[in-house]
């Protein structure tokens, strides 16, 4: 077979597939998936030692990338995400980085119960054994 025949039967493959799929419009990692899947289907006919089937396999990975270049040249080179992922990514590290260098808000401690007057150890009443929480800028009692 020479190489005008290989690629009529390229071509041949490609309208079967958009005739079983539709046209197909993916970013590069998706055509990338689904040639590596193809390239494993033709790895697999080779260790079976099917030449024929070989090269069906071959013929069907030739017309992937095909379609993955037909793709490209529609516009859908699937970056614009890749990008706007890697700015938010950068975004978040940052703020990350400013919370660490924030000053730790100190806790609000209530010193007294305000139910039985005792001095309050931590954050629980030793005598009526409340519990004291600091809630939106207001001190809390939750009965134990």
């Amino acid at each position: 077979m020479n190489t005008r025949e290989i690629l009529q039967k390229v071509a041949n493959e490609r309208i079967r597939q958009d005739t079983k799929w539709g046209v197909q419009n993916h970013g590069p990692f998706v055509w990338l998936a689904i040639l590596l899947e193809e390239v494993g289907e033709a790895a697999k006919a080779a260790l079976e030692g099917s030449s024929f089937k070989y090269q069906d396999e071959l013929i069907e990975v030739a017309a992937v990338a095909v379609a993955a270049v037909e793709s490209l040249n529609r516009g859908n080179i699937g970056l614009d995400s890749i990008v706007k992922l890697q700015k938010e990514l950068k975004e978040a590290r940052a703020t990350i980085e400013s919370l660490k260098a924030a000053p730790p808000v100190a806790p609000v401690r209530v010193t007294k119960c305000p139910e039985c007057g005792c001095d309050i150890e931590g954050i629980t009443c030793p005598e009526c054994k409340n519990y004291f929480a600091v809630e939106d800028g207001e001190r809390s009692v939750r009965k134990a």
